[in-house]
């Protein structure tokens, strides 16, 4: 299945699953969405993200896969893993939907690290680092795992 077909497909799946849950607030600047659904929040959290990309390909990540380069996935520190979210590049307004699958960056001043892939589809990739905007859209139900949300 083509790259393009996926990232759709994805997007839709994932608005399919934001529809019937509650994601968890990144901080107090949170909002609702229309009437039908006034339970649904979705936490917003900008700040700089980057990209990482083929010296990682193959190592496990925080949830135990492995790190693939040309998956639309990315690591942030607090976030539980799995949970879905919609990227936006602040320069561009490219957006992109990514799976919270490994924890970073350990950076500081930074907020999340993004794979390959999503840095090509948000546009960055030849710089490296961006200022963007992260919203959760989906937050997989608690496993006994109680990451904080920062």
């Amino acid at each position: 299945m083509p790259a393009r077909k996926l990232a759709v497909l994805a997007t839709f799946i994932t608005f399919a699953l934001c529809a019937c849950s509650d994601a968890q607030a990144l901080d107090a600047r949170t909002h609702t969405h229309g009437a039908k659904h006034p339970r649904i929040a979705k936490a917003i959290q900008h700040g700089k993200i980057s990209w990482y990309g083929r010296a990682f390909a193959g190592h496990r990540t925080a949830s135990g896969e492995r790190f693939d380069p040309h998956a639309l996935t990315m690591a942030h520190r607090s976030l539980p893993l799995g949970t879905i979210v919609f990227v936006i590049n602040d320069d561009n307004g490219r957006g992109v939907t990514l799976r919270v699958n490994d924890r970073g960056p350990y950076c500081d001043g930074r907020v999340a690290d993004v794979s390959r892939a999503a840095s090509r589809e948000l546009g960055f990739q030849a710089f490296g680092i961006v200022e963007a905007t992260i919203e959760v859209l989906w937050v997989p139900p608690a496993s006994g795992d109680a990451s904080a949300i920062s």
